[in-house]
């Protein structure tokens, strides 16, 4: 669970079921059995924890390009929104952010924030990095997302269609 901006309720007679209710920009799912409990995550799933009962799954983009030089490096759009962060070595720069692996966004051709030069940064460092790495964002929330669309459009989460979801962690019980 989590505040209610970042997911939705449904009831969903199976795993299966409310994994289909996952389209567009949702970014995973939590379901338990039990009493039919599913929602559908808007925002970006930071981490998951083994909770009996609970199934949870986090959508993988395999369609996105690592960049192991890292999205803040990319100045065009395309490639902005074709790409996740690639880099291993950040950790210690931005403590307690998941940088590698978050979708890149593009920030409209424009600066960020007011911590960098980047027309182009993870996305886990828009939506946390305010108050901790950056005072300013520039972009407000009119950033592009990276995703995976069929149409080779990207950076419109509206329009992505389904994907396939995956567990987070080896184990298919856990809560999100």
């Amino acid at each position: 669970g989590g505040q209610q901006w970042e997911y939705s309720i449904f009831t969903a007679a199976s795993l299966e079921q409310c994994k289909s209710f996952c389209k567009t920009s949702c970014v995973g799912v939590e379901y338990r059995a039990a009493d039919l409990y599913c929602e559908i995550w808007w925002d970006l799933v930071m981490d998951s924890a083994p909770r009996e009962g609970y199934q949870c799954y986090k959508k993988e983009e395999h369609c996105l390009t690592w960049r192991v030089h890292g999205c803040s490096a990319l100045r065009d759009e395309g490639k902005c929104l074709s790409s996740k962060d690639g880099r291993q070595t950040v950790k210690s720069k931005y403590t307690g952010l998941e940088i590698y692996g978050s979708p890149c966004a593009w920030c409209g051709g424009g600066l960020c924030h007011d911590g960098s030069s980047a027309m182009c940064e993870p996305l886990s460092l828009l939506t946390q990095g305010q108050g901790r790495f950056f005072q300013t964002l520039y972009a407000g929330e009119n950033f592009l997302i990276a995703n995976c669309e069929s149409d080779n459009k990207v950076g419109r989460p509206e329009r992505a269609p389904p994907m396939a979801l995956a567990p987070p962690v080896p184990s298919a019980d856990a809560a999100a």
